[in-house]
Order: structure tokens, then C-alpha cells, then sequence
């Protein structure tokens, strides 16, 4: 990933979330969002599954969890260029706040496999929980990652 992150600018975040709920149109605006980018034939999406998982399953009422595949042939040729430039290897997420805001995008975790205690996200989903202001622009990690397919 690259550092700067293009989504640390307001209007990029805009676009990232237009893009979403263009291929999730049943996203509600008012709620959080727990968006996971995936590249199935990604060897490192296997350390992350049993975590997804159960993160998706235990999730905040509240909270709208939708995986993204990046490998999908649904986006057009300026669809797969703006996600490039915004997410370029996976496994990651991107949580939303409902105010439209990111409070964290980058990887679930730095190397081996991710858990509650391992996980970059648990920090900033007790933060969100606490309503504690927190925003995480994470790129600058090493582990094992894919950078994503032209």
C-alpha cells in the first residue's frame, strides 16, 4: 500500500462509499460499515477467514458487514482503476462510520494468522463502541498481502 493513502482525502472516501453502494444498494447511509476487500485466489485471504467469520457473525446490530470481491468481472474499466488506486492488495478493510467518515482502512492485521488479540481493528472498534473520535489509515505494515490484479 502506498503512503500517503489517496483515501486520507475526504472526497476520495466519497467516492470509495458511491462506488459501495452502487454494488450494495441495500447499504443504509445511517449505519456503520465493516467492508472487506477480497481477492479469492489471494493465498493471504486464509489467514483472515476464520476471523472474518466470526467477526461477521458477533457484529454491532448496528453494523452492515459486506465483503468486496476484487476479482468480480461486475466493475467497469473505471471502476477497477479508481479501486486500484484506493485498494491495492488485500486482504482489507475499510470501516465506515455513519457519518461517511473511515475510522480505519488497511489490513486486518500484520502477519500470521488474525485474532482478537493480533487484530489491528479491535482497538478501533471499542473506540467507535465508546464513541471516541478515532480515524486509522493503516499502509505501512508488512505480512502477507496480494497486490491487486489489473
Amino acid at each position: 500500500m502506498q503512503q500517503p493513502p489517496v483515501l486520507a482525502q475526504a472526497d476520495q472516501q466519497a467516492q470509495l462509499r458511491q462506488l459501495l453502494i452502487r454494488h450494495f444498494p441495500k447499504l443504509r447511509q445511517d449505519s456503520d460499515w465493516f467492508i472487506r476487500f477480497r481477492q479469492p485466489r489471494c493465498g493471504c485471504e486464509r489467514f483472515v477467514e476464520l476471523y472474518h467469520q466470526s467477526f461477521e457473525k458477533n457484529a454491532p446490530k448496528t453494523m452492515q458487514v459486506r465483503t468486496l470481491n476484487l476479482e468480480s468481472d461486475r466493475f467497469n474499466q473505471a471502476e477497477k482503476t479508481l479501486l486500484k488506486k484506493w485498494i491495492n492488495s488485500t486482504p482489507s478493510i475499510a470501516l465506515f462510520h455513519s457519518s461517511g467518515e473511515i475510522l480505519y482502512f488497511g489490513p486486518y492485521h500484520q502477519e500470521g494468522i488474525c485474532n482478537d488479540e493480533n487484530s489491528y481493528l479491535e482497538p478501533v472498534l471499542n473506540a467507535l463502541q465508546k464513541g471516541e473520535p478515532i480515524s486509522v489509515l493503516n499502509t505501512l505494515v508488512y505480512g502477507c498481502f496480494c497486490a491487486i490484479d489489473s
